[in-house]
């Protein structure tokens, strides 16, 4: 998908139609998968009320560090979520950055952020962040 025709430079490319049939053997791998696993039955007398559910996220809603934890991820989302509609054209344009450039740095950008909770999560979740101080 990285052809003239898509503003690309390659010579050589896919078409939608064939990239789409890549995808779907990609997930037709996994339907094997699916078959084998078993499904268990719910017992509906173990299934709780949404009033006591919503008592409990109540009272996680009063805990200080998720309520803090709950606003940044609010803020977070609202901020990250400001874009230029034409980025990558923008950056085409000025920069001469291609459309492949473009998206494998934002491949890059997940890969690094999900290398860093994968690493705050084995190594620093025992870590006693008093310490930094």
């Amino acid at each position: 998908l990285n052809t003239p025709l898509y503003g690309g430079d390659f010579s050589v490319g896919m078409s939608i139609s064939g990239y789409l049939w890549v995808l779907t053997a990609g997930q037709a791998v996994w339907i094997p998968f699916w078959w084998i696993m078993e499904e268990k039955p719910v017992d509906p007398k173990k299934l709780t009320t949404v009033k006591h559910k919503l008592q409990l996220a109540w009272q996680l809603l009063q805990n200080r560090a998720f309520s803090a934890l709950m606003m940044f991820n609010v803020a977070f989302s609202c901020f990250t979520s400001v874009g230029v509609v034409g980025n990558n054209g923008l950056a085409g344009y000025w920069v001469g950055v291609s459309a492949l450039q473009y998206n494998l740095s934002a491949i890059v950008q997940y890969v690094s952020i999900t290398i860093t909770i994968w690493v705050n999560g084995k190594y620093f979740v025992q870590y006693s962040w008093r310490c930094l101080q």
